[in-house]
């Protein structure tokens, strides 16, 4: 017969493994349920801490998820749990909390794109747009560079061929701040720099037509929404008169 220690364990074990099995499926209320009781049966297992303030975040209850990270005072917490802090952090006006979090992940990760994006809009949030601009450049030009050293015996053309899907991100980052800050033409640009990447973008198309009508052109912005409309592409590398912004930092 196992000692009562042992079968506690393996309850809190099973409970937890239930958790993570609701998460997965999307049902992050019945994560959340299981989570606080298991905090509350165990509270020295710092992972059902862990768990229960990322799945705060995940299920947009943003508040409560930097105030239970703040109570906690972890001195190491995990990157997922940083990262999902981090993202609370901005959604609450907390700008300087996700900076924090964003270098301290970067610190030993500093290829992680989902961190560079955040720390990006955490400073344009904080009033600093030109230098989140600067920083998403800065990364991009270095990743440019690290990856054609890597590939420059094998992938003559390793600039072209980079992560198409990364640089994207980075573009749509960049076109959200501009948005943010009313620069709509300079967003129209960066969408434009995705469409010629990427022809069949879901959301840069939709997104290049409504900066197009902001910024005062909606027949130009019809154009783009129509089934008829000619290929992006060629369309924003020829005859727009929005062309993508400078790379240069």
């Amino acid at each position: 017969m196992e000692p009562p220690a042992a079968v506690a364990s393996s309850d809190l074990q099973y409970r937890h493994r239930q958790a993570i099995g609701w998460v997965r499926a999307g049902d992050f209320d019945a994560a959340l349920a299981l989570l606080h009781d298991l905090v509350r049966d165990s509270p020295d297992t710092p992972r059902y801490q862990y768990d229960l303030i990322a799945v705060l975040c995940w299920r947009g209850r943003h508040h409560d998820c930097v105030q239970r990270f703040e109570r906690a005072g972890f001195e190491q917490t995990p990157d997922y749990v940083k990262m999902a802090v981090a993202g609370s952090a901005r959604r609450t006006d907390r700008a300087a909390l996700a900076l924090r979090l964003y270098d301290s992940v970067l610190q030993h990760d500093p290829d992680n794109v989902e961190a560079v994006i955040g720390r990006a809009l955490a400073t344009a949030e904080e009033g600093s747009a030109d230098r989140a601009m600067i920083d998403l450049s800065r990364f991009e030009q270095s990743r440019y560079a690290e990856s054609a050293v890597e590939y420059a015996d094998r992938e003559p053309d390793a600039r072209a061929r980079f992560d198409a899907a990364t640089l994207n991100r980075l573009d749509l980052t960049r076109a959200h701040i501009d948005t943010e800050r009313r620069a709509f033409l300079r967003a129209v640009g960066w969408y434009a720099r995705i469409l010629r990447r990427t022809p069949d973008h879901p959301v840069a198309r939709s997104a290049m037509a409504t900066s197009l009508a902001r910024a005062g052109a909606p027949h130009q912005a019809y154009r783009w929404l129509a089934p008829s409309a000619p290929a992006p592409a060629g369309e924003a590398a020829s005859s727009s008169p929005w062309v993508a912004p400078s790379d240069e930092a």
